[in-house]
């Protein structure tokens, strides 16, 4: 009797069912917890790329159309494209070609839909067309010949440089 007297007090004051209930809730309190974390988390991490300055810069080859029917072809030109990929509008003043020395070059005489300076939109792209002839006498003057690797830049009103990657340029 004794016996099932200390077993029953023991079953009321340390009873399993109650224990297994409240660590039930620490560990549904734990998951909640970490869910909300890293829904802040996320969250935050989206608003900084959200509001964030995105400008992809593109370089090919190409040639301008001019025309009534756009049937006129131009000379061969080195186009360098700015595409806006965030949702800020991006304030840009200059473009051109940045040197293997990391001298910066801008031809005033470009032609392409950019004006500067340019406000470029969100979703939004702009480009500029530097003649193939003018990019070879350039480089000719400052001294470079043979295959060099070249990069096409932007620069916006706070003096942010967007870069493309490089590409190979023949300056002979």
């Amino acid at each position: 009797m004794k016996l099932l007297a200390i077993s029953l007090s023991l079953f009321v004051f340390y009873n399993p069912l109650e224990r297994a209930q409240a660590m039930n809730w620490a560990v549904a309190t734990g998951i909640v917890a970490v869910y909300g974390a890293t829904l802040s988390t996320w969250k935050a991490v989206s608003d900084y790329f959200e509001k964030r300055r995105s400008i992809t810069v593109k370089v090919s080859y190409g040639y301008e159309t001019y025309g009534p029917g756009l049937d006129g072809l131009g000379p061969p030109a080195v186009v360098v494209t700015a595409m806006n990929t965030g949702h800020r509008t991006v304030s840009l003043r200059a473009a051109g070609i940045r040197l293997p020395d990391g001298r910066d070059t801008m031809y005033l005489r470009q032609s392409g839909d950019a004006r500067f300076p340019h406000d470029l939109e969100g979703g939004q792209s702009c480009m500029i067309c530097i003649p193939l002839q003018a990019v070879r006498g350039g480089l000719q003057q400052a001294g470079f010949s043979g295959r060099i690797r070249l990069t096409g830049y932007f620069r916006d009103a706070l003096d942010k440089t967007y870069k493309s990657k490089r590409f190979k340029f023949d300056a002979k």
